[in-house]
């Protein structure tokens, strides 16, 4: 064989193994939001569901191995609400009080791989439906980001936990940036006069 054509299947095997090693994603969502006093100082609970239908994250590749996660998402995602809501002034704690309380359902966190001819688009996808329930008031709203890159070569475990941690933070964001939210949480954990 041509010394080119070996070379050219090597990288190919070369770049292309961790497509067949299956991956531990690491989610740590950014939550440097603004912060603000909107909250008061009042108390919420936050208290997290992970209503996925599957706890795989999703495929390294058309073939490859799987995503998945060792560590207990809805954790991960309730620290980072609490850690959140606490930047906007509430007194948040997880779980479940007396007033006002934010239930937030993990719907979707996906990784998906696709083929292309040329390269292959790398798919993340995330949504949570939020909860604001109280006395005075309730609010409810899908807060959903997704991403596709096109690459050449399957992306590492570096890359790959950058995308999904680039998605996961832009929806809590998203919910921690929702104003009618963040008043109706607010509403709910003032005594009635």
């Amino acid at each position: 064989m041509n010394k080119t054509v070996l070379l050219f299947i090597f990288c190919a095997l070369a770049t292309s193994g961790c497509a067949y090693t299956s991956m531990d994603a690491k989610i740590r969502p950014d939550m440097a939001v603004q912060e603000s006093n909107i909250g008061d100082g009042l108390p919420v609970g936050v208290y997290v569901i992970d209503e996925r239908p599957t706890q795989d994250v999703g495929r390294r590749s058309m073939v490859g191995a799987k995503v998945k996660m060792k560590e207990d998402v809805a954790a991960i995602y309730q620290t980072a609400l609490v850690d959140g809501l606490k930047r906007k002034g509430f007194a948040a704690e997880a779980g479940e009080i007396d007033g006002s309380n934010l239930k937030v359902e993990i719907r979707a966190l996906a990784y998906d791989v696709s083929a292309g001819w040329w390269t292959g688009g790398i798919e993340t996808d995330s949504a949570i439906k939020a909860y604001a329930n109280g006395p005075a008031a309730n609010y409810e709203r899908l807060y959903r980001a997704s991403d596709e890159d096109r690459t050449v070569i399957v992306p590492g475990a570096k890359s790959s936990n950058e995308k999904l941690n680039a998605i996961v933070t832009e929806t809590l964001r998203e919910l921690l940036d929702d104003q009618k939210l963040l008043e109706t949480l607010a509403a709910n954990a003032r005594p009635a006069s």
